[in-house]
């Protein structure tokens, strides 16, 4: 009898773990969507459209990191190219609860420290560009924007470490132009 029951509840349990992981295949296909659909209309540079379908979908998905990062990037943008305050600190507080949902992302910390520099949060943008390199130590682009952030407050033996650690991962034109401006200003 105890036999039966355990084979009746396993049956149940990997029953309930097919449903669970259709589920997340639905969300993931429907995400999948959302952000292509996003990105055509981004590319666009339809900003205010591309705002309201994410936020519809995040309405649907709250917990989705991967919506709450685009919301952000979108809304940072917006902030950029109109310079609306508002924008800004709406990217920063849904770019904030983009990191509390997957703290483990380095793309979640660097798009929260582009944010934050754009807003002229020098000092927490300088924590997240950390957290997104802890993340990902090789990552050639964090590197870079890392030495342009310190170069754009005049640090410059900070902006030379990481535009030459940069430039030890990955071999850029841009880069070798950037660490040759700065070695030019000392």
């Amino acid at each position: 009898m105890l036999k039966d029951m355990a084979r009746v509840i396993t049956t149940i349990l990997i029953c309930m773990l097919g449903v669970w992981f259709g589920q997340q295949a639905w969300i993931s296909y429907q995400t999948q969507q959302t952000l292509e659909n996003t990105l055509q209309i981004f590319g666009k540079g339809e900003f205010d459209q591309a705002r309201v379908a994410l936020e519809q979908r995040i309405v649907q998905s709250p917990n989705n990191a991967e919506l709450h990062r685009m919301l952000g990037r979108t809304l940072n943008l917006m902030a950029v190219f109109r310079r609306d305050k508002n924008a800004q600190q709406e990217s920063i507080r849904v770019l904030e609860r983009c990191v509390q949902l997957d703290s483990f992302s380095a793309i979640n910390w660097f798009e929260l420290a582009t944010a934050y520099t754009n807003a002229g949060q020098n000092q927490l943008a300088e924590q997240s560009y950390i957290k997104s390199l802890e993340r990902d130590p090789r990552n050639s682009n964090y590197l870079f924007t890392f030495g342009f952030f310190y170069e754009r407050q005049k640090k410059w033996q900070k902006a030379i470490e990481f535009y030459t650690t940069s430039l030890e991962v990955h071999q850029d034109a841009l880069v070798q132009s950037a660490l040759t401006r700065v070695q030019e200003m000392l």
